[in-house]
């Protein structure tokens, strides 16, 4: 009896980075240790962070503001409220991201207007 076969391959597949790193905020697991969490997802934040920097960059933004701006993004990007965790790691991100902007900044000395210079007090002229 005649039997037949079939030759098994292996299917091809090629493996491709073409995906990059995620750069949508990290989600957090409710009731998920903060240590655990921020230990794992942690350069996450940090990509994050950088890619919405230009956001809260200008002069006018304090880091309340800019927290709370970047907090909107990232409630955007869950789609639901920030879990405890996840507000500890934004916080966490955007105060060593602020502390690095800042210690990149020149000192800034600040242009006294002349009114408010002490001047020396004037002496007559000699008559001429």
């Amino acid at each position: 009896m005649l039997t037949t076969r079939r030759h098994v391959q292996p299917i091809p597949f090629r493996s491709t980075n073409e995906s990059g790193p995620d750069t949508r905020f990290p989600r957090a697991v409710a009731g998920e240790q903060f240590d655990r969490y921020a230990r794992v997802v942690w350069s996450q934040g940090q990509r994050w962070v950088r890619k919405h920097w230009h956001r809260v960059s200008s002069a006018d933004f304090t880091m309340h503001d800019a927290r709370e701006t970047l907090r909107s993004f990232a409630a955007i990007d869950l789609s639901r409220r920030l879990y405890p965790q996840e507000e500890q790691l934004l916080s966490e991100v955007l105060q060593e991201a602020w502390n690095d902007e800042m210690r990149q900044m020149p000192d800034i000395v600040p242009e006294i207007p002349s009114f408010l210079r002490s001047t020396p007090p004037r002496t007559p002229r000699p008559a001429a």
